[in-house]
């Protein structure tokens, strides 16, 4: 009765939390905060940082950050040798970084549940440190063999998701939960009416600038577009140099720019449309807070983006720019969209994080009232 009644012991393996809000990052920050700490007894191993959550214990380490290592990039026969051994990205470097100096720091059966998400030198530590705790496995960059390989459940995040994973790993246990949006914090306003009554057009577009997100792919489609159409792009990355040589840039319809996830509902509403071209995006959080705030959205023509768009926007194929360009020419022709909106909304934080209640109840045995 004892361990019926205590709090369920949760570990998150975040090693970026704090440092940078977005995907992993963001996702982990709603969803502890939303957790009933009757119920769930939280602590999050991270790399430093100054972000406090209620209820949540924080353990922080040292790590050797990725931007230190950028020299990596520029040596791809090295890293493909050294990608067998679990060293082949800065990334996995980072974690591994982190998680090897908490190796004898709790207990065998400290946690119940362990939530990895810091590549798969976490999941190895979480599988090694705590052989009896729950190892979950989310699906924010789709699933991964070698981390299913030591997990116990797949949360995918769209049902594509889901199908490659059971076709990946046949033996592991797998369910949906999709991500989820503050539907409160990002919603239309005043400002959206105003830049919908704007003359020239904005298409916003919010990614790391990466090359996976294929921020070209969207400039050669704007290029089909008048010339009052211009392109906003919040992000940072190693890209920029090269995004800023294309010839959208060098006319200067494209502006490069960061924001504070404090300042992004006010971005969103100063827009008028919000593209995001990246055709393997595993889900696209950005897609919701988009819709949410009453942007119509468009994307590839995908399953996963098919169902997170669904009818809040306008899918094609983005590499096929004529196509693209239509159906960016068709969404600005939207008014803020009640469409985008009421698809935003459908999936608000709190109904995902009482999904994950009641998954985290399941895996140790209890009842959820």
């Amino acid at each position: 009765m004892e361990c019926m009644s205590r709090p369920i012991r949760a570990l998150f393996i975040v090693p970026r939390f704090g440092s940078v809000n977005r995907g992993v990052e963001a996702f982990a920050l709603e969803l502890v905060a939303r957790l009933d700490p009757s119920l769930f007894s939280i602590t999050l191993l991270s790399g430093s940082h100054q972000v406090s959550v209620p209820g949540v214990s924080f353990e922080k380490g040292q790590l050797l950050v990725r931007e230190k290592l950028t020299w990596l990039d520029r040596m791809p026969r090295l890293l493909r040798c050294l990608r067998p051994l679990g060293f082949g990205s800065a990334s996995e470097i980072e974690t591994l970084s982190l998680v090897q100096r908490y190796r004898k720091h709790w207990a065998k059966d400290a946690f119940d549940i362990v939530v990895p998400q810091g590549g798969t030198w976490s999941y190895r530590f979480a599988r090694n440190a705590f052989p009896a705790a729950s190892i979950v496995s989310i699906g924010h960059a789709g699933p991964v063999m070698r981390d299913l390989g030591l997990s116990d459940i797949f949360v995918a995040l769209t049902p594509h998701d889901e199908e490659l994973a059971r076709r990946m790993c046949p033996r592991i246990r797998t369910c949906v939960i999709p991500n989820g949006v503050d539907s409160e914090r990002f919603a239309p306003s005043v400002a959206s009416c105003c830049a919908a009554r704007r003359a020239g057009k904005i298409i916003l577009c919010v990614a790391a600038l990466v090359a996976d997100k294929r921020h070209d792919l969207l400039f050669n489609a704007v290029m089909c577009l008048p010339e009052d159409v211009r392109v906003r792009c919040v992000g940072v990355g190693p890209m920029l140099n090269v995004l800023q040589e294309h010839p959208l840039s060098k006319a200067g319809r494209v502006e490069f720019c960061h924001h504070s996830f404090a300042e992004m509902p006010d971005v969103y509403q100063d827009a008028n449309v919000f593209s995001l071209a990246s055709p393997e995006e595993a889900f696209g959080l950005v897609f919701l807070e988009a819709m949410a705030s009453g942007l119509p959205v468009v994307a590839n023509n995908g399953p996963r983006q098919r169902y997170v768009v669904n009818g809040g926007g306008v899918l094609c194929n983005v590499y096929d720019e004529n196509a693209y360009a239509c159906a960016l020419r068709s969404a600005l022709n939207m008014v803020h969209s009640q469409k985008a909106r009421n698809q935003g909304v459908r999936f608000a934080w709190q109904e995902v994080a009482d999904h994950y209640t009641r998954l985290f109840l399941d895996l140790v045995g209890r009842p959820f009232s």
